[in-house]
C-alpha cells in the first residue's frame, strides 16, 4: 500500500466512494479488508458532552491510497 505523503490531498469517504462508483457497504468492505486505509481524525480526546450521541468517526483517506487501488483494480472512474 502506498504511504501518503505530506501533499497528499485527504479525501472524505463520499469523495473516495463517488471516485470509485461504489456504495457505503462496498467502501467499508474495503476499508475493513485493508485493501483501503483511513486515518482517524475525530477529536478523539474530547468527552462527550450530557445527552450528546455517541462518538462519530471522521474518517480521510490520502488519495495516493485511491490512486493505487485504482490502479491495481483497473479502476478508470
Amino acid at each position: 500500500m502506498t504511504n501518503p505523503t505530506p501533499a497528499d490531498a485527504m479525501l472524505t469517504s463520499a469523495e473516495v466512494m463517488e471516485q470509485l462508483g461504489i456504495k457505503k457497504t462496498a467502501f467499508y468492505k474495503l476499508l475493513n479488508s485493508g485493501e483501503l486505509k483511513a486515518t482517524d481524525v475525530s477529536a478523539a480526546g474530547r468527552k462527550r458532552r450530557i445527552g450528546e450521541p455517541g462518538r462519530r468517526r471522521t474518517l480521510r483517506i490520502p488519495q495516493s491510497q485511491v490512486d493505487a487501488f485504482k490502479a491495481r483494480n483497473a479502476i478508470t472512474a
